[in-house]
């Protein structure tokens, strides 16, 4: 399980578009942590990505790598 800054990171997305998909509805808010900060896990990361990305988490990966790794 992670904090939103590094699910964000995961996703390849800014962690204020992550909570933004949360607060519109667009995706299922994951649990909150003791301190009230939502506390993503595997699966939540994988309904985020089909959702805001239209493709699997590993897939998101990749293209990631793939990008930094052009420049």
């Amino acid at each position: 399980m992670i904090g939103t800054k590094q699910a964000a990171a995961r996703l390849g997305l800014r962690p204020g578009t992550l909570t933004r998909a949360v607060w519109e509805g667009r995706i299922q808010p994951p649990a909150k942590g003791p301190g009230g900060a939502y506390i993503w896990t595997e699966a939540d990361l994988r309904r985020a990505s089909w959702v805001l990305l239209g493709r699997d988490l590993d897939d998101a990966a990749n293209t990631r790598k793939e990008r930094l790794n052009a420049n």
